[in-house]
């Protein structure tokens, strides 16, 4: 693997590591009960491992408190967020069992990762103000700001033309290019990117140096996020969830 998470924390250690932002309102884990069991290999520990990360960035308003637990074994992907359709609440998340155990944090998942995306989904659905998820019809300027800042990307832009493309692997273009995937997705990274999470950054540089096109651009190169970062920092701090230094 090409060293991305060595040449990131040099390129950009003032966004990083030197944490020139501080995290306020409630924790975020507030609004999360977390019932993985502790054993084995520390699920647990490992989704704490996320929380901390989050905590670490930004705070919240009144999170209402759903579970967060294991997916059933056979279930598609890494993670998932349920909500009432209907009324649009929250009903939960939750993270990848793979090969049947009760263990969602074997080799090849990204646990940590996966529930930072699924953690983006809860707060576009109800940290953010609006009706169900703020990413899909924003009522915030700087939300709006933030949306076009990553559909501007030459990343979302490739996902966009594949999607209007056709053919084979049209749904799962189309899939990538919903808005509250993308702004999910780019919540992930920007948690990895903010916290400074050695774990958080390892997977983002795994997807990116992956040797699979379809892979790598459901991430984007560092360089490109650097716009997305600065339109998060904006948008958290206008809520009150952060303030920089």
């Amino acid at each position: 693997m090409q060293q991305l998470g060595h040449q990131f924390s040099q390129r950009d250690r003032s966004l990083a590591l030197a944490r020139d932002i501080r995290p306020q309102g409630a924790p975020v884990h507030h609004g999360l009960d977390v019932r993985l069991p502790l054993k084995p290999a520390a699920p647990r520990a490992r989704a704490q491992h996320t929380l901390d990360a989050v905590a670490s960035v930004h705070g919240d308003g009144n999170l209402p408190k759903i579970p967060v637990g294991l997916m059933p074994a056979r279930g598609d992907g890494h993670g998932e967020y349920e909500f009432d359709t209907s009324t649009g609440d929250p009903l939960y998340i939750r993270i990848k069992a793979e090969n049947g155990a009760a263990d969602p944090l074997n080799e090849g998942t990204m646990p940590e990762l996966a529930l930072a995306h699924e953690i983006g989904h809860f707060l576009d659905n109800r940290g953010l103000p609006g009706p169900f998820f703020e990413s899909n019809k924003p009522t915030v300027r700087k939300m709006r700001l933030l949306m076009r800042t990553i559909r501007r990307s030459a990343t979302y832009q490739e996902i966009a033309k594949a999607a209007r493309a056709g053919g084979v692997g049209t749904t799962y273009w189309r899939y990538l290019r919903h808005r509250n995937e993308i702004f999910a997705r780019a919540y992930a990274q920007y948690i990895a990117w903010r916290s400074g999470s050695p774990v958080l950054r390892e997977q983002i540089d795994a997807i990116l140096d992956s040797n699979d096109d379809d892979v790598k651009v459901v991430q984007w190169p560092y360089e490109e996020f650097l716009p997305i970062v600065e339109a998060f920092d904006v948008l958290f701090e206008e809520l009150g969830w952060l303030t920089r230094n």
